[in-house]
C-alpha cells in the first residue's frame, strides 16, 4: 500500500467516527427531547419542553435547566452592549 492509498483509508476511517460520534449525539439528545414531552403530557397533560425553560421578569432573565434555576440579570448585559457600541463607533467615527 502506497503512502496515498494510506492517507485516504486513514481519511475515510476518521470521516466514519466522527459521523458515528455525531450520530450517536444525535440519537441520545432526540432520546432525552422524546422522552421529557411523553412525560410532561402524561404526569402534567402539557405539551412541550420542561428541560429547558427561560422566562422574563423585568430586568431579570430566569432559566431552568433540568430543575435547577440561573438568573440572568440583563440589565448588567444591556449596558455592556450599549458601552460596547459606542467604543466601536467611536473607534471608527461613525456618525
Amino acid at each position: 500500500m502506497n503512502r496515498v492509498d494510506k492517507f485516504k483509508r486513514a481519511r475515510s476511517i476518521r470521516k466514519r467516527y466522527m459521523l458515528s460520534v455525531a450520530l450517536f449525539f444525535l440519537v441520545m439528545v432526540t432520546g432525552v427531547i422524546i422522552t421529557d414531552y411523553s412525560l410532561n403530557s402524561l404526569l402534567k397533560d402539557e405539551k412541550g419542553l420542561n428541560i429547558i425553560q427561560v422566562k422574563s421578569v423585568d430586568n431579570i432573565l430566569e432559566v431552568w435547566f433540568m430543575n435547577n434555576r440561573f438568573y440572568i440579570n440583563t440589565k448588567y448585559i444591556a449596558r455592556d452592549y450599549r458601552n460596547f457600541k459606542n467604543y466601536i463607533s467611536d473607534f471608527f467615527h461613525f456618525q
